[in-house]
C-alpha cells in the first residue's frame, strides 16, 4: 500500500512569517522568510503539476519520439504515447570499408578493410 504524504505548504508558510516576526535576532528572520518564500514557491509548482497532470488527461496524450544513439552507430527511434511504445524502429548506419589495424596486410601489402558505420553531421542534424 502506497501512502502518499503531502505537505501543506500554505500552513508551512504562514508558521515561518510568524516566527520570522517573533524573533528577535535579524539572522532567524530572514531564515524563516526565506523558508516562507521556499514554501510559497513549492505549493505554486504543486499547483502547476496538478494542472499539467489534468491537462494530459484531457488531452487523450499526444506521441512523444525519443531518438537513442546506439554504440554501433545506428539511431533507434521509439514514438510514444501515453507511456506506451507506440512504434520502435532502427536506422541502421551507411557502412564504409577503412583499413583494419588489428590484421595483418595482405600479400601484395595492401591492408585488409573492415566496414565500419559512417554518419554525416547533416544526417545526425536533419533526424
Amino acid at each position: 500500500m502506497k501512502v502518499e504524504k503531502k505537505a501543506n505548504h500554505a500552513a508551512l508558510a504562514s508558521l515561518s512569517r510568524q516566527m520570522a516576526g517573533q524573533t528577535e535576532s535579524a539572522e532567524f528572520g530572514r531564515i524563516f522568510t526565506a523558508m516562507a518564500k521556499a514554501e510559497d514557491a513549492m505549493e505554486q509548482m504543486e499547483e502547476v503539476a496538478e494542472r499539467l497532470k489534468d491537462a494530459v488527461k484531457v488531452g487523450g496524450g499526444e506521441v512523444v519520439t525519443h531518438k537513442k544513439f546506439l554504440p554501433d552507430g545506428s539511431i533507434e527511434i521509439i514514438e510514444t504515447k501515453d507511456g506506451k511504445v507506440v512504434e520502435r524502429h532502427k536506422k541502421k548506419p551507411h557502412l564504409v570499408p577503412v583499413p583494419d589495424p588489428t590484421k595483418p596486410p595482405q600479400p601484395d601489402g595492401t591492408p585488409q578493410m573492415k566496414l565500419e558505420p559512417h554518419q554525416s553531421v547533416m544526417e545526425l542534424l536533419m533526424m
